[in-house]
């Protein structure tokens, strides 16, 4: 039980002082009358037996009585509805003071009862006062509702945006509003070029599901069948059907709704700021992205102004969700082509251009990583050096277009021998090629630049000016070490280009090993 509410009583104290003149001219009681006449209360008087000795108020009307009737009667005739109203009757007669609360006919009255004492203290009778506040209940309630409501949103809302990946976003609010509304289903479609919405997300009762992997009709319907043009939608109209049987609906947006089940529906649109690649709507417009749709199936809903309301503002928050997770999405991609293209940049700083394997850079860097690497695993570390026989004559004979084509030539039957990833192949200078060979030693990378030697004789490439053999050929120098910890591969390089030195001495088109 509560007692009298401030700003009931400032209200009651603001009359009685708006009266207090017209006390001096009518008498206390006419004052009282006036007061208590303005206000959507009744107030009484009772001796100790609480039999009535007057009672006034505007709330007497609405209860069809008159005070000329009441007085005299006992208070209780007035009560006697509502078992807590007697109960806190008796015990004002008794002496206590009283507040509570109860419901009559639909009205809400907070109820006061005072005891009445005379000079020496005692009890002599009761004063009460009943206020109609069904209306500020009413209000009272609204607003509580309202916050609850606001309070309800700004939780979905962020449920709705706690994702950036529009997928989840999507579901996040189908499910989530579904739930809220207390509905059969919700959808969300995606408006499409052709004017068609595509179905992207669904939360649904197993009973009322659109099974959206069952069939493609299911996920694409045209636009007419969703209750307004794409202009209405762009306008931020709203398509509320209270009930399919009587609504005015086109006979295919009839038999749309009815083979769904759809007994009432609300869609509000999704309305995206921003541009988005084939729109004819600047940048800066708010353009239909789809819809938000809720599906009443089991039985007939008439939809409440604050269901559509709560609809659209939540329709704002997956519309700034969709914009962010495109911005994201679209951050994203620029991010990766970013790195795509930093890998092709580094790519291509590190290629030979002409004969796409390794250049001098890229060898300096790898030899030094590997070597390094190698001396701390206490391994060996093996170099090729190829050179191309004549090469020179070559180029005088058959012109440097063509010279340029037999270096590639011989550059990818190399790359075709050297089969491991570790392995590197790089082109070391004009016609020279270097192999690094990780976790070689000497006969593994002997075999190797034999099978080097083989392939590109094989290719057959005709060389007239060679002096020791009709097609090109190629010397080749092996060297192979075990690095030790702080030395640099300089000396590996050194000797595998000494090695190579001596196999052309030694009539080229072999190989000459140290290690």
């Amino acid at each position: 039980m509560t007692d009298l509410s401030p700003e009931n009583t400032n209200q009651f104290n603001s009359q009685m002082g708006n009266y207090s003149e017209a006390a001096d001219n009518l008498g206390a009681e006419a004052c009282l009358q006036a007061v208590v006449n303005s206000l959507p209360a009744i107030v009484w008087a009772t001796d100790l037996a609480g039999t009535i000795a007057f009672i006034i108020g505007s709330g007497l009307d609405a209860l069809g009585l008159k005070s000329e009737e009441l007085v005299g009667q006992s208070i209780f005739v007035l009560y006697k509805a509502h078992s807590g109203n007697v109960e806190n009757i008796k015990r004002g007669l008794s002496g206590e003071q009283r507040a509570w609360i109860s419901t009559f006919h639909n009205v809400i009255y907070n109820h006061r009862v005072i005891p009445v004492r005379d000079r020496n203290g005692n009890a002599i009778g009761l004063t009460g006062v009943s206020l109609d506040i069904t209306e500020r209940d009413r209000v009272e309630t609204a607003l509580r509702q309202q916050a609850r409501r606001e309070r309800l949103v700004a939780t979905i809302a962020q449920r709705i945006r706690a994702s950036l990946q529009l997928n989840d976003i999507l579901n996040t609010t189908v499910a989530e509003l579904r739930q809220f509304l207390q509905i059969n289903r919700m959808v969300i479609y995606r408006f499409s070029q052709e004017e068609r919405g595509i179905v992207v997300a669904e939360s649904a009762d197993p009973e009322y599901s659109a099974n959206l992997d069952a069939n493609v009709d299911n996920l694409s319907v045209d636009i007419r069948c969703l209750g307004e043009s794409i202009e209405a939608y762009s306008r931020g109209e709203f398509h509320v059907i209270h009930d399919v049987e009587v609504a005015s609906l086109s006979a295919e947006t009839q038999q749309f709704l009815k083979q769904r089940y759809v007994k009432s529906r609300l869609a509000v649109p999704i309305l995206v700021d921003g541009e988005e690649e084939g729109s004819p709507l600047p940048s800066n417009c708010a353009r239909p992205w789809g819809l938000l749709v809720a599906d009443h199936c089991a039985q007939v809903h008439h939809w409440h102004p604050q269901e559509i309301n709560l609809l659209a503002s939540l329709s704002t928050q997956v519309a700034i969700a969709i914009r962010q997770a495109q911005l994201y999405a679209k951050l994203e991609e620029n991010k990766r082509q970013l790195e795509e293209s930093n890998k092709e940049l580094l790519r291509l700083a590190s290629v030979d251009w002409l004969t796409q394997t390794a250049n001098r850079l890229r060898f300096d860097e790898y030899i030094n990583q590997e070597w390094r690497q190698m001396a701390r695993e206490g391994a060996q570390i093996a170099l090729i050096m190829a050179d191309i026989d004549y090469f020179k004559d070559y180029n005088d004979t058959y012109g440097h277009p063509e010279g340029d084509r037999c270096l590639q030539k011989v550059a990818r039957a190399i790359n075709q021998t050297v089969k491991r990833p570790r392995d590197l192949v790089a082109r070391y200078g004009g016609e020279e090629f270097a192999i690094v060979l990780p976790m070689t030693d000497i006969e593994g990378a002997n075999y190797l630049a034999e099978q080097i030697r083989t392939n590109v004789k094989a290719l057959n490439i005709v060389h007239e000016e060679s002096l020791i053999d009709e097609y090109v050929t190629v010397s080749l120098g092996v060297a192979s070490m075990s690095p030790i910890v702080g030395s640099t591969p300089s000396v590996l390089i050194a000797a595998a280009d000494y090695a190579l030195y001596e196999a052309k001495g030694r009539g080229r088109n072999c190989i000459y090993s140290i290690g």
